[in-house]
């Protein structure tokens, strides 16, 4: 799947002082009695790829609803582009592009009728809109598929469509909920192809997931639970976050607990994760410079190191270790 080409000048790089295309102030959802998002604050800076990850049920919708503008907040406010979300302009709410959970476009037009409609909601001109619907399906893999009934098509196909709809205008902030839930590997590795290369021309991309282990792909990442913002921040800062620092993994013949003991006594390192026959974990504040110390002092005692190297634990370990921190 390649990038969808923008008909405009492809944008540089933002610039560091560019204010959020999303900010949230202390803002808190839900619904009767039961509170979804309690007191939540973040900004989403231009350019980005925005990952807001945590368990469904979680608010993760709601949030996106009222991103949107849909949803009133209890409390605090959403700011999109620098104005408040309810009462956006016109002017501002074309550039954004939305992709929900379930289809909503029309499953008795074609690819292409549906697509034509979408653009002549957002009034683009015959020629640009013929232009953009050729583009936008070729780089999803529909264009073949253009003339068949959106009923007919897969469940990987209409997901497809519903982003190529959200696209076709060339949004600068793309709003996607659950974007690979429910599609097979290939079709997802290629939704993430497309939001990088979607974040590589300037734009934003911030969407809502369960699968947490998406988060590795973002440039930056929220993750919420229990209604609460648990941490935000790069992947790799999530990762320090949960353990403390990096992880080197050193696993040899005659490693055992009396030479992980030897090992925690080592400057450089805060702590040892886990230790069993044949291989130990150690926390340590730089990867970089503990390996060859942690290697030498092995070596002293006479164990033979046969590997290190920096460990990378799923984000579904970060993540059940931020919960419990928190809990």
């Amino acid at each position: 799947m390649r990038a969808v080409v923008d008909d405009r000048q492809t944008m540089g790089a933002p610039r560091a002082e560019a204010p959020p295309v999303i900010a949230l102030e202390e803002v808190r959802l839900g619904y009767g009695d039961r509170e979804l998002i309690q007191g939540l604050t973040l900004a989403v800076t231009p350019g980005q790829v925005f990952g807001l990850v945590g368990p469904s049920g979680g608010g993760k919708t709601t949030l996106l609803r009222a991103v949107l503008g849909l949803v009133r907040p209890r409390a605090g406010e959403v700011l999109v582009f620098g104005e408040p979300a309810l009462t956006l302009p016109r002017r501002l709410r074309r550039r954004l592009g939305y992709v929900p959970q379930q289809f909503t476009l029309y499953p008795n037009l074609t690819v292409v009728e549906n697509l034509r409609f979408v653009g002549g909601l957002y009034g683009l001109g015959w020629w640009r809109q013929r232009r953009r619907i050729r583009a936008t399906l070729e780089a999803l893999e529909l264009y073949e598929h253009r003339g068949k009934l959106a009923r007919h098509l897969s469940g990987g196909m209409l997901r497809r469509l519903q982003l190529a709809a959200a696209l076709l205008h060339e949004p600068e902030l793309l709003l996607v909920d659950e974007p690979t839930a429910g599609i097979d590997p290939i079709l997802r590795q290629r939704c993430w192809e497309e939001f990088r290369a979607l974040a590589r021309q300037g734009r934003t991309v911030f969407f809502t997931t369960q699968y947490v282990n998406e988060a590795e792909l973002c440039d930056q990442v929220a993750l919420v639970a229990g209604g609460r913002l648990l941490a935000m921040g790069t992947p790799e800062a999530l990762r320090r976050r949960a353990y403390g620092g990096d992880l080197v993994e050193v696993a040899g013949p005659a490693l055992d607990l009396r030479a992980a003991l030897a090992l925690s006594r080592l400057p450089v390192v805060l702590r040892v994760e886990s230790a069993v026959p044949g291989a130990v974990r150690v926390v340590v504040e730089d990867a970089a410079r503990a390996t060859p110390l942690l290697v030498r002092a092995l070596e002293e005692q006479g164990v033979r190191v046969a590997e290190a190297a920096t460990s990378q634990p799923s984000f579904d370990d970060v993540f059940t270790r931020l919960v419990q921190q928190h809990a």
